[in-house]
């Protein structure tokens, strides 16, 4: 199973709307949409697999969780009084073992963040995420290109079936040229889709079948809203549909053209632990 399957699996396999639940598949969702921005196997960026920017990711989704929780969680402070030139103000302290007390701060902790062999050392040499942001915009572009080929298959089938002896993408990527007023070269085009086509579908449905999903637009990690945001997009029978909706299109166009254009077999939920 690939990488970016793996992630949607992992969002759908996370059921319920307790806030464990919610806060677990808020760092699945994140991932999965910096997946499909920078899809795997190939679609890294500058020396950096995209299975190393999507666990990045994930690793940061749960950073930024953690510490939204725990600056929100009532039981981990308390509060006392400080006396200064004779005004008395309040303080707040954290106390570390009243925050692990919850079970949202503890398994994010012990299962996203603490490593077995390292600690949290490893977190010191973590990605420097916007080494990736930069590249949000050209990426977003080379997509917007592919939903364009995507499209063009669903709306001309009979056409390119008729005058390609292939998989059609030959007769496809010509005709976004002669359509279409891009920059793009034919064989740019064709090394795009071997690498980003795993995404290509579900940004067909964003662009053409009005899937206006938040996946699509993640939010910058240094936003102070990140964390409200990831769980704001993090829910469930939304991405169901859209998964769906992916496996329908793929589906019709793998048994004309032979695309090989991966499914997302729906798994059952299992609520499982963080």
């Amino acid at each position: 199973m690939s990488t970016l399957q793996r992630t949607a699996s992992d969002v759908l396999r996370t059921d319920g709307d307790d806030f464990r639940s919610q806060y677990l598949r808020a760092i699945y969702v994140y991932s999965f949409s910096i997946a499909l921005l920078f899809p795997p196997p190939f679609g890294g960026v500058k020396d950096l697999s995209a299975s190393t920017i999507v666990s990045t990711a994930r690793t940061i989704a749960a950073a930024r969780l953690f510490d939204y929780r725990i600056f929100n969680l009532a039981s981990a402070w308390n509060t006392s009084e400080r006396e200064v030139i004779g005004i008395k103000l309040p303080r707040k302290t954290l106390c570390p073992k009243a925050a692990f007390q919850d079970e949202i701060v503890r398994s994010i902790f012990s299962n996203k963040l603490f490593d077995r062999k390292r600690g949290i050392s490893h977190l010191l040499g973590i990605l420097d995420f916007n080494v990736i942001e930069e590249q949000f915009d050209k990426r977003i572009e080379e997509m917007d290109a592919l939903a364009d080929i995507v499209n063009i298959y669903m709306l001309c089938t009979p056409e390119i079936e008729k005058f390609s002896h292939s998989n059609g993408l030959d007769v496809v990527i010509r005709l976004y040229l002669e359509c279409i007023s891009a920059e793009t070269g034919d064989r740019t085009l064709a090394n795009n889709w071997r690498r980003l086509k795993a995404a290509a579908i579900f940004h067909y449905l964003y662009k053409y079948q009005s899937f206006a999903h938040r996946l699509f637009s993640p939010p910058m990690v240094q936003y102070d809203e990140f964390p409200q945001i990831i769980l704001a997009m993090s829910g469930r029978e939304s991405i169901i549909k859209l998964v769906q909706a992916h496996d329908y299109v793929s589906t019709q166009l793998n048994n004309v053209f032979t695309l090989d254009l991966r499914n997302y077999p729906l798994p059952l939920a299992t609520g499982r632990d963080l």
